[in-house]
């Protein structure tokens, strides 16, 4: 009973270190294969990175160069409008100092018809 019971336990010590040992086969043929799929696969998933990151360069290249175009089309605005309003204010001073300067004249004129 003793040898049936250690040639059993052996059987099954047997059967576990078979079933350790495909483990470690089928793990090891795993890694072979994703080495080997990574290896094929790995340039194109670089190149499609590396294009993504060019796209995404020229777009913000693309995006900074239409704001900056916006920027000085409104700088430039502004400094027209600015420019418009301040001649505008140069005639108005001037026209009023003209108008000042005829109400004087006439007041004079009044002041020395009066006297």
């Amino acid at each position: 009973m003793k040898t049936k019971y250690l040639l059993e336990l052996g059987s099954k010590q047997q059967a576990k270190t078979k079933g350790i040992q495909r483990l470690v086969i089928c793990v090891g043929i795993a890694v072979v294969v994703g080495v080997i799929t990574g290896a094929l696969i790995a340039p194109k998933a670089r190149k499609k990175i590396k294009d993504k990151a060019i796209d995404t360069t020229e777009d913000i290249g693309d995006f900074i160069q239409k704001k900056e175009k916006a920027i000085k089309n409104t700088a430039t605005d502004t400094i027209e409008e600015v420019s418009d309003a301040i001649e505008d204010v140069e005639e108005k001073t001037e026209d009023i100092a003209k108008e000042m300067k005829d109400g004087y004249k006439k007041i004079k004129k009044g002041m020395e018809q009066t006297t």
